[in-house]
């Protein structure tokens, strides 16, 4: 069947009847010009209305739908609907160039209904996708989970401007959270705030919330300035300015922890820093599982390194003679230095506040602190649990030790990737030494004769354990 007939009855029910064949079949319609049905080969039935127009100077072919047999449109109101059509091509009308116009219009209209939603976006509705992605992503997040970078954005940014939308986030708004910080000489919080804003908003750049990021171009120097790179140690060692000898500090803060105030648990962390070279948080993290006082080891598991990998410490006898008087204390707890309920370890501040107290030139103290605001002031000036890793270090060196054993005694990740890779040889030997000679000068400043309880253990003797207790 070449061509429809007249009758739209007979037509129908020669198209009800017409099935698909290996490919598209096309019926011309015998009353209308250019009004064609068409059978797809998977069985589709429409009809469409081939036509002449004037583009330009030229004349072009389009043919265009109308409408489906299947949706019930019989030959009769398909001639209506193509002489409609045709009635409006001959006064200049183009179907299929006003359909594309309506195609177009709808993907505008959608891209504009994205881009409002995507306008609407606040600034809480971004922490909490960033949180979720990033902060708290099992694989590669923040170690704590986030809760120190959500704790800063939600105290400092989204406290003003939690519904705030993010397009209309910028550098003054950052400016006026970040300015009371800088106002009170907090510089360095200033540009921890700015590190990790900036990171949030190029998470909302890669959410299409934003084009770019708006504190893309501002830095450090904008803000709080450079970080001044601490290089405060307690040792006598030698200036490499003026090559002249610094005297040591170590003695004079021996003689000091007894009278400071400290806790014995917190005297104990500060012998234990220098002769570890660890972090104080990797010390009050520690569990009584992973120090083995026998051997003279402590595993300072992955979980509690700055760098994610794991390291073990080779305990001199001055390390040793204090874990071991700390096993006396706190040998019943899971944790070396545990909280006041037992169930965890204290906060890994704790130490680096108390010995901070102790540390005040102008005799000022905190309600309910230290009443020995000036116990721990030194020579040289204020120091920090983290200058006793340094001095430990510095301490090595100046007996003698290579700086890569000592870097490798600190768990420092080697800078270069090739050395990282090919390089796998762990001086364990080399690092054992280093702490040996560290806690023999240890000792030597601190003037202890005798460290008995790393004798005891040494030997094989198991020392008695004072307040044993267990956690409840």
């Amino acid at each position: 069947m070449n061509e429809l007939p007249k009758v739209a009855g007979n037509a129908d029910k020669c198209l009800k009847d017409l099935k698909p064949a290996g490919k598209d079949q096309y019926i011309k319609d015998s009353k209308v010009a250019g009004l064609v049905f068409r059978l797809t080969k998977g069985g589709k039935k429409v009809w469409q209305l081939r036509y002449t127009v004037k583009v330009g100077d030229k004349w072009k072919d389009r043919k265009t739908t109308i409408a489906s047999f299947d949706d019930g449109t019989g030959t009769h109101v398909a001639r209506g609907l193509a002489e409609d059509m045709r009635a409006a091509i001959r006064q200049g009308c183009d179907p299929v160039a006003e359909k594309q116009a309506k195609a177009e219009q709808r993907k505008a209209e959608e891209i504009q209904r994205e881009q409002e939603a995507l306008n609407r976006v606040t600034m809480q509705d971004l922490f909490e996708s960033w949180q979720k992605m990033k902060l708290q992503n099992p694989k590669n997040g923040h170690k704590d989970g986030g809760a120190m970078a959500s704790h800063w954005i939600e105290t400092k940014v989204l406290s003003k401007y939690a519904d705030l939308e993010v397009s209309r986030f910028g550098v003054a708004e950052f400016h006026k959270v970040a300015d009371p910080l800088l106002e009170k000489g907090h510089n360095r919080a200033a540009n921890v705030l700015l590190a990790l804003t900036k990171q949030m908003m190029g998470f909302a750049v890669t959410r299409s919330y934003i084009e770019s990021n708006p504190l893309a171009l501002l830095s450090r120097d904008d803000i709080g300035g450079r970080d001044t790179e601490r290089d405060r140690v307690l040792c006598e060692y030698e200036d490499p300015d003026t090559h002249e000898t610094v005297p040591d500090e170590l003695a004079e803060l021996f003689e000091k922890l007894p009278d400071s105030g400290l806790s014995e648990m917190s005297q104990i962390a500060v012998h234990l820093c220098v002769a570890t070279c660890c972090r104080i948080g990797e010390l009050l993290k520690a569990r009584w599982s992973e120090v083995d006082l026998v051997a003279g080891e402590w595993k300072i598991p992955a979980d509690n390194s700055k760098n994610g990998k794991p390291h073990l410490v080779n305990l001199s006898d001055y390390a040793l003679q204090y874990f071991a008087r700390l096993h006396e204390l706190t040998g019943g707890f899971e944790w070396a230095y545990p909280a006041s309920r037992g169930d965890s370890h204290i906060d890994p501040k704790t130490v680096t506040k108390q010995i901070a107290d102790r540390q005040r030139v102008d005799g000022n103290r905190y309600k309910g602190r230290s009443k020995k605001s000036d116990a721990l002031i030194l020579p040289r000036g204020k120091w920090t649990p983290h200058d006793l890793r340094r001095t430990g270090a510095t301490m090595m060196a100046e007996q003698g030790m290579m700086g890569a054993i000592v870097e490798r005694c600190l768990n420092h990740t080697e800078a270069n990737k090739v050395k990282r890779i090919y390089n796998r040889y762990q001086p364990r030997e080399e690092m054992k030494q280093a702490w040996y000679v560290l806690g023999a000068e240890l000792q030597r400043l601190a003037g202890l004769d005798e460290l008995p309880l790393a004798e005891l253990w040494r030997s094989g003797k198991v020392a008695s354990i004072g307040a044993r207790r267990q956690a409840s």
